[in-house]
């Protein structure tokens, strides 16, 4: 279930959720944290499993979805940036993935750059920082990496 906004002045915001019910719920995510975090040998089998729960497509049942972009148009509504290249080439964006049940979020902020573009041939450079976060026993929040810096080079010739 989803909606979308856009603004003539460049802004547009898309805002989505879903439910997957072949991730693990909540209670199976409590049960994981702490059965991985327990010290009673009965439990280490079980504990080495943990890791089965990041292996699924979607990794929590409940997720929301926010998506925000600005048009270069967006920069044209004032004076002082009509005359600059680099905004009229530049297209940032935000995504933020939050899971409700536990508070973990997946930022992914997005700065996109048109640096050639002739109808026939473009080259386009990618720079994207994405920060997990969250409650301290969220899923998000346990991902192995906490933070991604990306960069990203296309081009049509």
């Amino acid at each position: 279930m989803g909606s979308t906004w856009s603004h003539e002045s460049g802004l547009s915001v898309i805002g989505e959720y879903w439910y997957d019910s072949r991730a693990w719920s909540q209670s199976e995510w409590d049960n994981a944290f702490q059965y991985a975090s327990s010290n009673d040998p009965r439990f280490n089998p079980i504990s080495q499993s943990f890791a089965l729960g990041y292996s699924q497509q979607n990794i929590v049942q409940h997720n929301v979805m926010l998506h925000g972009r600005l048009d270069p148009i967006f920069w044209r509504q004032w004076q002082w940036s009509k005359d600059s290249h680099l905004l009229r080439s530049m297209h940032p964006r935000l995504d933020l993935m939050i899971a409700p049940e536990d508070g973990g979020i997946i930022a992914t902020q997005w700065l996109d750059f048109d640096v050639v573009d002739t109808g026939d041939t473009s080259f386009n450079l990618e720079l994207a920082a994405r920060f997990v976060t969250g409650a301290t026993n969220s899923v998000y929040a346990n991902l192995p990496d906490t933070y991604n810096i990306l960069i990203n080079l296309k081009g049509r010739f």
